[in-house]
């Protein structure tokens, strides 16, 4: 498809945006989950024209004729927000669908076979669906040029965001109460760990415990304003080096146990 205007993206924004001037780009296995790359798929979107910044070359508009891809074995696969749910398909700018067949056994030539059944649907099948849209004014009132279904997947993920994201930091500051009220099992590195728990900042490792994606969870408790927005700090536990938040506010759970400076 497009040979020449199509190409890879780590699906993050930066200064310089070469996947502007393309027809095509796709995310392969998403390791981004912010708030960040939401805004900007959406940006991507919607815009008419990108003011294109390329290295050593003056910046330049161009009209936007890109498609956007992004592919992850996370669930959900992209951060957004959940207050955004569309309800209709003239306002719907993601297409989320779940790939789950599997093949019986693995096939060394799936990729060229996939890229030719690929190329042959858009040249014939969606070609023609596309223009029929187009004649019969189906597109008519689109926000982004045709009629986007809403899928039941589309649906999860924009639902997860918020009660999975949630769930996890309930049960990463669950993790932080255990390990203080388990005494029973304290070592001379888990008393470190604790003191430096009380005084107020988190490890990152703790957070991880959790499960979920670290990023979400993270900013679910900044939200919430149990972790002070801004950079982490290295902080020595029991000899090692350990990435750590800072608390801004002691949630219920811990009151009695995490003393901050300020209180």
């Amino acid at each position: 498809m497009w040979a020449g205007l199509s190409t890879k993206w780590d699906g993050k924004k930066g200064r310089f945006q070469p996947e502007e001037e393309k027809r095509f780009a796709y995310v392969d296995e998403n390791g981004t989950f912010t708030k960040e790359q939401y805004e900007d798929f959406k940006a991507k979107n919607g815009n008419e024209y990108f003011t294109v910044e390329l290295k050593y070359r003056d910046p330049k508009t161009v009209k936007n004729n890109l498609c956007l891809a992004l592919m992850s074995n996370n669930n959900p696969p992209m951060y957004v927000n959940s207050d955004e749910l569309p309800t209709d398909e003239k306002d719907n700018q993601f297409f989320v669908l779940e790939m789950t067949n599997k093949p019986d056994k693995k096939d060394p030539d799936i990729f060229k076979k996939i890229e030719r059944k690929i190329g042959h649907y858009v040249r014939t099948v969606l070609k023609d669906e596309f223009d029929r849209i187009q004649d019969e004014g189906i597109s008519d009132g689109c926000r982004y040029g045709i009629p986007v279904p809403i899928t039941p997947e589309e649906e999860q993920m924009f639902q997860m965001n918020q009660t999975q994201t949630s769930i996890r930091a309930d049960d990463a500051i669950l993790e932080i109460l255990n390990i203080i009220e388990d005494r029973r099992n304290w070592s001379n590195w888990s008393r470190g760990l604790i003191n430096t728990i009380c005084k107020g900042t988190i490890p990152v490792f703790l957070l991880r415990k959790a499960g979920g994606n670290l990023d979400a969870v993270r900013k679910e408790l900044q939200r919430r304003g149990v972790l002070r927005r801004g950079e982490s700090e290295v902080i020595s536990i029991g000899g090692k080096k350990h990435r750590c938040y800072h608390i801004q506010n002691v949630p219920d759970e811990l009151k009695g146990h995490i003393k901050l400076e300020d209180d």
